[in-house]
């Protein structure tokens, strides 16, 4: 009688999703430390390069109506 011998993958397919998941892991991690410079949050005057006037607005919040005046450097020109 010949003994019947079962391979189970188990073993093999842990360490080849852990593998993956090691990489998965090291790939978002390097992509989280290493951001562009393009990304860091800057202030600015908006100015028409026509008119070269400046962007006016009260608020930030949605539906808000700008206005394009004069650059006076206030606080109120985006």
């Amino acid at each position: 009688m010949r003994r019947r011998t079962v391979v189970t993958a188990s073993t093999g397919m842990r360490k080849r999703y852990s593998r993956i998941l090691t990489m998965i892991f090291l790939a978002i991690a390097a992509i989280a430390v290493i951001q562009p410079a393009a990304y860091a949050i800057t202030a600015s005057t908006l100015v028409n390069p026509v008119s070269g006037k400046c962007l006016d607005g009260e608020n930030a919040a949605n539906s808000t109506q700008t206005v394009l005046n004069s650059c006076a450097g206030g606080a109120n020109q985006l």
